[in-house]
């Protein structure tokens, strides 16, 4: 699939699932979708100011919209307990890894390649949806490979809307995408940058999900 096909795929996967989230009543339905399009709308507009990333703003926000596609298996599979597992382990992903691991057998990062390869999206998406979490391959990749880009809106993002006590856990992981972000090119972006970004695309993004519940 090309890059470009990759994208129209994408978006009408997205318009679907749209439609069929909002005729759900589990509220984690809902929630992991404005998180993912939180994500994406992060992503796209640091992508559309920065030529650092090798992504076009437009796949930007698919890959941020398509980060926690398996967690969305997960949900739909088992709602009330991975809503409960959403919620006690927001600033920990390691501990909603092995929560996953524990109760399915499968985390939803590899639930979430195994639906990749079936619809044999691109490599970049594989990527992103199968390393997310992974702060080794955060530390290792290239300054310019998307995953950094996916890995800082999501950790912005839910910086955000962190309680006191989960705040000090998700400032760390900015910090540490914005180290890998700028690593051996000059600074160009800063953690006000980022939240100023960040703050923009919520206010966008509430007022779409304000229309859609409406």
């Amino acid at each position: 699939m090309t890059r470009v096909g990759a994208v129209r795929f994408t978006t009408l996967v997205l318009a679907s699932s749209v439609h069929t989230l909002l005729s759900l009543q589990q509220p984690v339905f809902f929630l992991l979708w404005k998180h993912s399009l939180w994500t994406g709308a992060i992503a796209r507009t640091i992508a559309s100011q920065s030529k650092r990333f090798d992504v076009a703003p437009d796949w930007a926000l698919c890959l941020g919209m398509l980060h926690n596609l398996g967690a969305f298996a997960l949900a739909k599979a088992d709602p009330e307990y991975y809503s409960l597992a959403l919620t006690r382990f927001a600033s920990n992903s390691e501990a909603l890894l092995a929560a996953e691991r524990n109760r399915y057998g499968v985390t939803h990062a590899e639930i979430g390649a195994l639906m990749a390869d079936r619809w044999c999206l691109p490599s970049s998406a594989r990527a992103v949806i199968t390393k997310h979490h992974a702060a080794d391959a955060i530390r290792t990749a290239s300054p310019s490979d998307p995953l950094i880009l996916i890995y800082l809106a999501t950790a912005v993002g839910d910086l955000l809307v962190a309680t006191t006590d989960q705040a000090p856990v998700l400032l760390d992981r900015v910090q540490e995408a914005l180290k890998s972000f700028e690593r051996r090119s000059p600074p160009e972006w800063d953690m006000a940058r980022v939240l100023r970004v960040a703050r923009d695309c919520k206010i966008e993004v509430e007022s779409y999900s304000q229309c859609l519940a409406a």
